[in-house]
């Protein structure tokens, strides 16, 4: 049982629930490095093949994402290599996806307030320019009824 000392060769031990450690089998990277080398191709290969180029493909397989600017990049290229490798596109996409925003999470929370530029919708500023010229185009037609 947890935290109950056991007697072990004269020695007082305690055992203690933890979680086991996360394998670097885990993360998507290693997925894809797996299904590369069983394929006998190097990164420069697959680089070539799927014109990604080799470092990302090295920032994705060591699950390292801050190469990346967003998260559709490191998505897409993984998405990209999976295909390439033949493994399931959608699980690799997920699970990178998820690894992205785990490490990105400490940046955010570190300065709150500040946004990242990947997390920033272009919405807001489309539809700005859109009702603008909306206005506008009213303004003259107003403008032209007026006068004309």
């Amino acid at each position: 049982m947890a935290g109950h000392g056991e007697a072990y060769g004269g020695a007082d031990l305690v055992s203690i629930d933890v979680a086991p450690p996360v394998r670097r089998e885990s993360f998507p990277g290693a997925a894809l490095q797996s299904a590369r080398e069983a394929m006998g191709e190097s990164l420069r290969d697959v680089s070539r093949h799927t014109r990604i180029p080799e470092r990302h493909l090295e920032a994705i397989e060591r699950a390292d994402y801050r190469v990346f600017h967003a998260a559709l990049y490191a998505v897409g290229f993984a998405r990209t290599y999976a295909r390439h490798v033949g493994l399931t596109e959608p699980w690799i996409a997920e699970a990178v996806r998820a690894h992205y925003l785990a490490e990105r999470l400490p940046e955010r929370d570190a300065a709150p307030g500040l946004e990242s530029r990947a997390i920033q919708s272009a919405v807001p500023a489309i539809l700005a320019a859109v009702l603008s010229i909306c206005a506008v185009l009213i303004l003259v037609g107003w403008l032209l009824r007026m006068w004309g």
